[in-house]
């Protein structure tokens, strides 16, 4: 018998003798080899996919036979991941997948709502950490590799940064919160070498966070060699550090970030009152939606004059970025904020008034139990929600001006979610998730059964996260439309606002009453389903939103009845094709700018396109697109191409991408290749 084959089915056993209810994830999978040619088409616009490893599980993949073709051959370990968690009916790949974390981008987990588990990772969310060997400076002076940490479980004491930018003493505990995950090499400029997850975010010198993929040559690093403040068993001392892995008298700098072939296990600390902690090395490291708006304004009126006027007005009233506040609301107070997370739009008109239909969007609000409490504080840090509603954040979130070929006149399209509180909800969430799994070996596939203690206060978090980011959506929706009615005299009409990336409780024809998990996906129910019964949208299904790229067709489309065969779901975009490290790496910032600007989109106030946000980032659209009305899922109703983009850019990481251009280009390396579209 095969050695590996032999310790993989040990492992298991022994995984399930821990825990019956952990889920069950093969090590070694039969297979990962030839799963492409065990997709079998259906001949209704989808691939059926039975193997070994997948079992009963229905899984259907929405693709073409193109977009088969094109998939990563590791999208298939996660497609596996998701038909593992107890109580699933059904998984579903939506045209635009990609490799994620734990379950691809672009999938649909149906669990049955009585007995199956409501799930983490298939709700859209990462956690990014260190390997083993990673060094963690502790209060008596030496450093201890934080796989060790882990494994003893006790409790230690750290270094953290406060509020204040004051290094502190602070309680943390270790754990394992990845297996075999995806891994880069951040190195400083004091020789350190740091290899953790794409997704770890680092402390830069003004206290926001960045995660490493992101991080450019020259990014500055909140640096760990200054005094430390103790702040435990109730003493107030000020303790200065001078030896060497604290003081080292370098500038904290990033020199590369190199992507790894190898995949380890991933181990990151919980450090509740702060949510950071120093390395050795010398730093500190730490749901969305759409909405469209027409209007009857013809194309031909947004001249590039005006799409420059229009792209400044919105900026003035909308905060971008990832550390971007709320310019309408200002800092919310707790009480306020609870008022609005639990009441959500209902709430919102009522108290400050409105100038959207709220009838528009999917829902008004999200029930959230009297009882359930926020968790604030912990690794998560949920309050940052507290200052950032109105404001769109970074990544992949826009605002993007659009002209339909159905009519010839200005749309508006705006993609974002609930920012740092969501964020901090999924975090807090995901850490209680694995205390009450210790033996889950991976922390993107944590879930809640029934039977747990937390089930309740999950979905309550969800429904909270839900009611944030509709909210979000709204409230930036009225800054864009009095942008809009300054720049072109005429008032934006909201076309529909819906969510991505919920757990939701739904009906399903053939299994009744199901949890419906959509990661990088979104609802799509068409004329006559239940959930629509008694609102305008009961005779015609509901509009369905799907992007492209900023340099690409969007696409406004109406559901069809065929949605069941796909658990009435759809792509949520089209799909990113390479990496946002891989962008950085090959794509020349000059030959971009220079491709929006002769197609005429103009981006931002400056015209700089966002390399990790560019067109050959993502899939054509198109293709994508043809994969949904293939299957009978749905049917186009309007085609949006755009005009003016607006994107969250951190300027230092601009400038830092605007060194490494000029340097390329002084090495004579500039000249276009295939790799850059």
């Amino acid at each position: 018998m095969n050695d590996k084959n032999e310790e993989s089915r040990t492992i298991e056993a022994n995984h399930e003798n821990e825990d019956a209810h952990a889920l069950h994830v093969s090590k070694e999978l039969r297979n990962a080899h030839n799963w492409k040619h065990l997709a079998r088409w259906h001949g209704q616009g989808f691939y059926e996919l039975q193997t070994e490893d997948t079992g009963d599980v229905r899984v259907r993949l929405f693709f073409t036979p193109q977009l088969l073709n094109d998939a990563e051959e590791i999208l298939y370990r996660q497609i596996v991941n998701a038909t593992r968690f107890p109580g699933v009916l059904m998984v579903v790949i939506t045209p635009d997948a990609h490799y994620g974390y734990g379950v691809p981008v672009g999938c649909v987990l149906i669990t049955d709502a009585a007995t199956g588990a409501v799930a983490m990772g298939p709700v859209g969310y990462d956690i990014g950490c260190f390997t083993a060997d990673t060094l963690v400076p502790v209060v008596d002076g030496n450093s201890r590799a934080i796989g060790e940490l882990a494994e003893s479980g006790e409790g230690i004491l750290v270094y953290a940064l406060s509020d204040e930018h004051k290094v502190v003493v602070a309680n943390a505990t270790a754990k394992r919160t990845r297996a075999r995950a995806s891994l880069v090499k951040v190195t400083l400029d004091n020789g350190r070498e740091i290899r953790c997850t794409p997704d770890h975010e680092f402390m830069l010198r003004d206290g926001s966070f960045r995660q490493a993929q992101e991080l450019q040559p020259g990014t500055s690093l909140m640096p760990f060699n200054a005094q430390v403040e103790q702040r435990f068993f109730g003493i107030e001392t000020q303790l200065t550090f001078s030896n060497e892995q604290l003081a080292h008298g370098y500038n904290h700098k990033v020199v590369s970030v190199e992507p790894l072939k190898e995949k380890e296990d991933v181990y990151c600390l919980t450090v509740p009152e702060f949510g950071n902690f120093a390395l050795e090395a010398g730093v500190f490291v730490h749901n969305c939606g759409m909405m469209s708006a027409r209007s009857s304004v013809e194309a031909e009126r947004a001249t590039p004059e005006k799409r420059l006027e229009f792209n400044r007005a919105v900026m003035e009233r909308v905060d971008m970025g990832f550390g971007g506040k709320s310019r309408r609301l200002g800092k919310l107070s707790e009480g306020e904020f609870q008022n609005l997370v639990r009441g959500g739009a209902e709430y919102y008109v009522e108290r400050y008034g409105a100038t959207f239909d709220r009838s528009h969007a999917e829902r008004h609000r999200i029930p959230v139990d009297d009882d359930w409490q926020i968790p604030w504080g912990g690794k998560g840090r949920p309050e940052r929600g507290l200052e950032q509603l109105g404001s769109l954040g970074g990544g992949n979130h826009f605002i993007e001006l659009q002209r339909s070929n159905q009519t010839g006149t200005l749309f508006l399209q705006v993609h974002t979610g609930s920012r740092g509180f969501g964020h901090g909800l999924a975090t807090n969430y995901f850490e209680l998730a694995r205390e009450e799994r210790p033996s889950m070996r991976d922390i993107d596939l944590g879930y809640f059964t029934p039977e747990s203690r937390h089930y309740r206060d999950y979905l309550n978090a969800v429904a909270a996260g839900g009611n944030y980011a509709i909210l979000n959506r709204l409230v930036i929706f009225e800054q864009v439309s009095d942008a809009f009615r300054e720049v072109f005299g005429e008032e934006l009409e909201l076309i529909y606002e819906i969510s991505h990336n919920l757990v939701q409780k739904e009906w399903h024809a053939e299994f009744g009453d199901v949890w419906v998990h959509r990661k990088g996906a979104t609802r799509a129910f068409p004329a006559g389903h239940p959930f629509l019964k008694g609102t305008q949208w009961e005779t015609t299904g509901h509009p369905v939103l799907i992007p492209g790229s900023n340099k690409d067709w969007s696409y406004i489309l109406r559901p069809l009845a065929g949605a069941e065969a796909s658990g009435f779901s759809v792509n949520h975009g089209a799909g990113r094709r390479i990496s946002r490290g891989e962008a950085t790496r090959t794509l020349l910032q000059r030959a971009i700018d220079d491709e929006y600007r002769e197609a005429g989109i103009v981006v931002n106030a400056d015209g700089r396109v966002p390399l990790d946000e560019a067109a050959p980032c993502y899939k054509p659209s198109e293709e994508v697109i043809a994969a949904v009305v293939g299957a009978g899922l749905a049917v186009v109703e309007h085609e949006l191409w755009p005009l003016a983009s607006l994107k969250g850019v951190d300027e230092r990481k601009r400038k830092n991408r605007g060194r490494q251009e000029r340097a390329r280009r002084s090495r004579g390396d500039g000249k276009k290749t295939s790799e850059h579209y």
